[in-house]
């Protein structure tokens, strides 16, 4: 079994959801995120040199960042899409006479 944590702790106070998943669930967990990240380089001085899997720890890392990674462009595009809105209501007409 695995647990899954996402939490968010502020003035004390920690909110968050937690779930279980079965070892077999976790492999398909992994390895399905595995193929969609890709391999790395074995050596990250040569970006264009041999590759090799991610590990588990770091497909977590990097499962993680890219939760982390789109929640931060979901915030962004939401606050300029109400800026775009907010500015087009201070555009005034053209009147033709």
């Amino acid at each position: 079994m695995a647990t899954m944590t996402i939490q968010i702790v502020a003035s004390g106070n920690t909110i968050g959801r937690t779930k279980t998943v079965s070892g077999p669930h976790l492999i398909r967990f992994l390895d399905a995120y595995k193929a969609l990240l890709g391999q790395v380089p074995v050596d990250p001085q040569e970006p264009n040199g041999a590759k090799r899997d991610l590990t588990d720890d770091e497909c977590v890392l990097a499962w993680a960042d890219g939760l982390l990674a789109g929640t931060k462009s979901n915030v962004l595009r939401q606050e300029q899409t109400v800026a775009a809105s907010a500015a087009s209501v201070g555009v005034t007409e053209i009147a033709y006479t």
